[in-house]
């Protein structure tokens, strides 16, 4: 229905089409259609399309998760610069892709600054995915006792808004918030996490809970349990070639 669309230059149609499906299909670690909103977003931007905001979203979030990193930057620094236009959808889960960008380019501090300007904005408290991912990224970028001290206020409140992938991510930083002062609690964590991932059908983080169980498991001295931990995890990977899984 996309490439008809597309190709047929209905582009309402394909741009309902791409910016519904982006996340969803990288979530679920399909590539093709992960890459839809970057193929039909100049169509969109021409005609300032109401999901232009969406879908230069899923356009950054692929770029960088297929390592183009500074196309990923522009898609999401457009998408925030119309953040407060009413032309466009309210959307801001682009401060998490500026956030993976900071990081993958070795600056911690400036993916926090970008993720907890996204979780102080109103938009957020719909599915409180910003929220999660400060949460994730304090740990990343060395500051997981600032993480625990909001982990479990950030996990009631993204299990508030009934979003499973903030759910998900939220799980994910408390497991990491705690997986050196408390791995038992952050096994516990995890194998939640995982568990609401495999529910609703999130391949991608998955991806990235496995290796960090399998992480505590082999501390625990349970190799076996360990090992057979990753066979979920390259099967649920596929063939993608996600740079993210694939590092993972």
């Amino acid at each position: 229905a996309f490439r008809w669309a597309k190709g047929a230059a209905h582009f309402d149609v394909a741009a309902h089409i791409a910016s519904n499906v982006g996340d969803i299909a990288r979530f679920q670690l399909r590539d093709e259609a992960a890459n839809w909103p970057e193929e039909i977003v100049e169509a969109a931007r021409a005609t300032r399309h109401r999901r232009l905001t969406v879908l230069l979203t899923w356009a950054a979030s692929s770029a960088w998760s297929f390592g183009r990193l500074e196309e990923a930057k522009r898609f999401g620094e457009e998408a925030i610069s119309l953040i407060g236009d009413v032309r466009f959808n309210p959307f801001v889960w682009a401060f998490t892709d500026l956030a993976f960008v900071a990081l993958l380019k070795g600056d911690p501090e400036k993916a926090i600054e970008f993720v907890s300007a996204g979780a102080a904005l109103e938009a957020d408290r719909g599915d409180r995915m910003c929220l999660a991912t400060q949460l994730y990224i304090l740990v990343l970028g060395g500051r997981a006792d600032e993480a625990r001290s909001i982990a479990q206020n950030v996990v009631a409140a993204t299990e508030a808004t009934g979003v499973p992938s903030s759910n998900v991510l939220s799980l994910l930083g408390k497991g990491a918030a705690f997986a050196e002062t408390d791995p038992a609690a952050a096994l516990n964590d995890y194998g939640h996490a995982a568990a609401l991932a495999r529910q609703s059908g999130n391949r991608l983080l998955l991806t990235l809970i496995i290796p960090k169980i399998a992480a505590l498991l082999t501390r625990g001295g349970d190799l076996p349990a360990a090992l057979r931990s990753f066979r979920e995890m390259l099967e649920s990977s596929g063939d993608s070639r996600d740079l993210v899984s694939v590092a993972h």
